[in-house]
């Protein structure tokens, strides 16, 4: 992908905050004159949309299955205009086939996403929980990952797993 990712944000175990971080945080930094695009990427239980009360029109299912323009998955989520935005791309819940996309699904995925990602001046993944290769190698192509932790045993108990 052409584009840095700035960050992202996984852990071991669902339930410990990552889309409530990466959300605000993208939001956030639009007091700092910046774009930020935030990519649902937990393929399998996405719910940034959720988050929103949004019943996104197309998802990165779409994208992926009936190969969609990029640009009509693309959703706003807040716009203060003079490059102070943040829009997101909603990705599917509940669906098996894009739980875990395989090398060449995850190489055609991010070649799709290009064009639309580098007009932005961060961008933020929102990636599911485990250590499935997709969260490994989306995780992996970010300067800042950011696991994403409880005071619970099982939660920091799975986020030192991921970090290992």
């Amino acid at each position: 992908m052409a584009a840095t990712v700035s960050a992202s944000f996984f852990s071991g175990k669902g339930g410990v905050g990552k889309t409530t971080i990466a959300l605000n945080l993208a939001c956030a930094l639009t007091n700092l004159s910046m774009s930020t695009l935030l990519l649902d990427c937990d393929l399998g239980l996405a719910n940034v949309d959720v988050f929103l009360g949004r019943t996104p029109e197309f998802t990165l299912q779409d994208l992926m299955t009936r190969r969609i323009d990029p640009s009509q998955v693309l959703a706003p989520i807040l716009d203060q205009g003079e490059g102070q935005s943040v829009d997101f791309i909603p990705s599917a819940a509940g669906l098996a086939e894009l739980v875990e996309l395989d090398e060449d699904m995850r190489a055609t995925l991010l070649e799709e996403l290009t064009p639309l990602v580098t007009a932005y001046d961060s961008l933020f993944l929102d990636l599911g929980a485990g250590i499935t290769p997709s969260v490994l190698t989306f995780a992996a192509m970010s300067r800042m990952p950011v696991v994403v932790v409880t005071p619970e045993p099982t939660s920091l108990t799975d986020g030192y797993a991921m970090i290992k």
